[in-house]
């Protein structure tokens, strides 16, 4: 006679319950590693939202981002940026202002680099450009900015901008080659996104600002960088 295996051995109440709780174990077992390969590759996936996807490429913590993003915690601050372009008398983007001492000269549009340097070259010699505005109401360059340059440059050039206006990405390129010919100039950048045109406009916007808030002033202007060359 052959011998019995264990499970033949044992009474037939305790074989049904030690293959039950074997069952048990191996669906345990198979749940745990599939469950947890489900998590390694969620990890390695790339974000679902480009936005964030981007601010992860220059180093911004996802999670982070997508809680502040999630709180709306810049929809006062783009609201404002928009009433003090509206008072400024900003209509369309991207629209400027170059502060110089008592002149505020407006950049209508995205003018070329040559224009601009012809203004900047002309207000320092102390002439009076043709789009002076003495009358204009701006609020000056304070903390709550994003400034690129030196925060000390004597020359403010203040942009509104839209960071889904075609003509405002052509004008960023022009921006960077100001403050880099420029070493008098500092040029901060407020938001204003024209949602009728632009439906993602304003999401883009108070986006940037999560980025700067969380990972600073540089990493801002990296941020805007790269949705200004999409």
């Amino acid at each position: 006679m052959s011998e019995k295996n264990f499970i033949e051995s044992i009474p037939q109440k305790s074989a049904f319950k030690v293959g039950l709780l074997s069952g048990l174990g191996i669906a345990f077992v198979i749940g745990f590693f599939t469950l947890l390969g489900f998590m390694v590759n969620k990890d390695n996936e790339p974000n679902a939202n480009p936005l964030i996807a981007i601010a992860e490429d220059i180093g911004v913590k996802a999670k982070k981002l997508e809680s502040c993003i999630e709180e709306d915690k810049f929809a006062n601050k783009v609201n404002e940026s928009l009433k003090s372009g509206t008072e400024a008398g900003v209509r369309g983007t991207p629209n400027s202002l170059i502060l110089y001492k008592d002149l505020k000269v407006r950049i209508p549009g995205a003018l070329p680099y040559s224009q601009i340097k012809t203004i900047l070259d002309s207000m320092m010699a102390g002439e009076t450009p043709e789009t002076n505005e003495p009358d204009v109401i701006i609020k000056p360059i304070n903390d709550t900015d994003w400034v690129l340059g030196d925060k000390n440059a004597e020359i403010s050039i203040i942009e509104y901008s839209d960071l889904d206006c075609p003509y405002c990405k052509r004008f960023h390129t022009t921006m960077h080659q100001v403050v880099e010919k420029y070493d008098n100039v500092k040029w901060a950048f407020r938001h204003f996104p024209l949602p009728q045109l632009h439906p993602d406009a304003i999401n883009k916007a108070k986006t940037a600002e999560c980025v700067g808030d969380i990972a600073g002033n540089d990493k801002f202007w990296e941020f805007i960088d790269k949705l200004s060359i999409e």
